[in-house]
């Protein structure tokens, strides 16, 4: 499931209220492109600076709109592990396709504090958990080490990937592997990636198969295919 383009969509403001009309236009063109998926309220769509009642307005709309044609994966972020499952718990009421979830943000845990984050964050769901391994951000990485004794809880099935340095690492585990960070795509499909979470694209979404075409399976052509797909301008 967790392969190709998985689109990050923004969150439209008008006379300071979520233009809903507008989020679900933006939802219908990108239902016409060949993305995978869909991320809504996460870093993109500025969830952090929304409130609890602004976030339900989005996910209502994008569901509407979206129905059962794409899943939608949610974001799910902040300091506080049990707060972060209350948000969860009222996200259960659409039939998501998962939660994008990052690491405990600004109080900087060891590796031990954050395996347990995403452990008590994945034993109180049964929906799949995306891991969100943005250091830049939350101030901590998930290290490989950490990830590898996370994969044995079996809704922990994929990870968002922002450091380069840990590509080859992660592309060994059982988990899939999508790029966070548009400039290390062709690095992240290198090391075995299977997609991105692309920002560059919700202004030109390219087609989900580009990256079926640069398949990691494809190891004695896998750099030369990948550098084209990225500097092959879209239509």
């Amino acid at each position: 499931m967790y392969s190709s383009i998985w689109l990050p969509i923004v969150t439209p403001f008008r006379n300071g209220q979520v233009d809903v009309d507008a989020l679900q236009r933006l939802a219908d063109h990108y239902l016409r492109t060949e993305i995978s998926g869909f991320v809504a309220l996460g870093t993109t769509g500025e969830a952090a600076l929304l409130d609890p009642h602004e976030r339900m307005t989005v996910l209502h709309a994008l569901f509407e709109t979206v129905g059962t044609r794409l899943p939608i994966v949610i974001g799910v972020g902040g300091m506080n592990t049990s707060e972060m499952i209350r948000d969860m718990q009222q996200f259960d009421h659409w039939d998501s396709g998962g939660y994008l979830v990052s690491a405990p943000a600004y109080i900087c845990p060891d590796q031990r504090g954050i395996q347990w984050h995403f452990e008590e964050i994945a034993h109180a769901t049964d929906r799949p958990v995306v891991l969100y391994d943005v250091p830049h951000r939350t101030g901590v990485p998930i290290l490989p080490d950490t990830v590898r004794r996370l994969v044995e809880c079996s809704n922990i099935v994929a990870i968002k990937a922002c450091v380069g340095e840990h590509f080859r690492a992660l592309g060994a585990l059982p988990i899939s592997m999508l790029c966070g960070s548009d400039e290390l795509f062709v690095d992240c499909l290198e090391a075995g990636g299977t997609g991105e979470f692309w920002r560059v694209r919700i202004c030109s979404p390219m087609t989900s198969s580009t990256s079926r075409r640069v398949s990691p399976q494809d190891e004695s052509t896998r750099h030369a295919r990948t550098s084209n797909a990225w500097r092959r301008p879209s239509s």
